[in-house]
């Protein structure tokens, strides 16, 4: 059977083995996110399940940016949890789980690991900013939805490194971005593929929707998707990916930006004055936030 004749389906399970799933405690807390009733001691227990994440709370509680001057070192985890606000804890957590996804995966020799996850997490960081800046009700949702939303290009390295990699030189070459080059070349779509593996893991329908659809601006185009929320925070990741490409946080694989369509950012209720908003807001936001969120260990 050729590459060609390959389907989504079968590559997702022929993937099954050589993809890490998502650990129980990030499915967990992805399925809280939003839940206002949630509280600081729940997310306690959740975190010494896992010694990692105990570790890398603690670890960046005491950084310079927490502590006060002379202030004691924060050995107890309850009182990092109330040090670091339920935002905080919320964002460290989920990039602790999902960071060996990418870490895991041997990356071509021109497209670094770090290079990527910079941009996930820029594109994360941005979601949190807009739908903060829309009043989308739930800034956690979108900033989980912005770190996955290239899953799918880790899914392509481990099933064909090579010809991913000839694909990202391909579209550097020609000026384009990936998903531009996988349309035009009718090639594996990192984007569908991304969407159905989120599906694999049981993922929240939104978050699976928002993967999928996350190079769509057109709401007509987006397939079968008709709830306007989703719609919405399919809105929020794709204007955060193009932000983020333009502030060149990070590299998602092509060097090549292109500007949200005006009849976008219409149905979004956006001006372009509007963007030069958001893109300071979003870098104020990494500039305080990257030292701890960003950085591959």
């Amino acid at each position: 059977m050729t590459k060609e004749e390959v389907t989504y389906e079968q590559i997702v399970e022929g993937l099954r083995e050589k993809l890490p799933s998502l650990p129980q405690i990030l499915d967990d807390l992805v399925k809280t996110l939003g839940n206002l009733n949630i509280t600081l001691d729940e997310i306690e227990e959740q975190i010494r399940i896992d010694q990692s994440i105990s570790l890398e709370i603690l670890k960046v509680v005491n950084k310079g940016e927490f502590l006060e001057i002379e202030e004691k070192r924060i050995t107890s985890i309850s009182d990092a949890i109330h040090k670091l606000g339920f935002e905080n804890i919320q964002k460290i957590i989920m990039n602790v789980m999902v960071l060996p996804f990418f870490s895991d995966t041997k990356f071509p020799p021109f497209f670094k690991v770090e290079s990527l996850w910079k941009h996930c997490v820029g594109v994360a960081l941005a979601s949190h900013v807009i739908s903060d800046f829309l009043e989308y009700g739930d800034n956690d949702r979108a900033y989980a939805c912005g770190l996955l939303h290239d899953i799918g290009k880790v899914a392509k390295i481990n099933f064909d490194a090579k010809s991913f990699s000839k694909e990202l030189l391909s579209a550097k070459r020609k000026k384009m971005t990936i998903c531009e080059m996988e349309i035009v070349r009718k090639l594996l779509r990192h984007d569908i593929l991304g969407g159905l593996i989120a599906n694999q893991w049981a993922m929240p329908n939104e978050l699976c929707q928002t993967i999928r659809w996350h190079h769509t601006e057109s709401r007509e185009d987006r397939g079968e998707l008709e709830d306007p929320e989703v719609h919405l925070l399919v809105d929020i990741v794709c204007l955060a990916n193009s932000l983020v490409h333009k502030m060149e946080f990070g590299s998602s694989g092509h060097s090549f930006h292109r500007p949200p369509s005006q009849k976008f950012l219409k149905t979004m209720g956006l001006k372009e004055a509007n963007l030069v908003e958001l893109e300071e807001a979003i870098r104020s936001d990494w500039d305080t936030k990257f030292s701890y969120l960003a950085i591959i260990k």
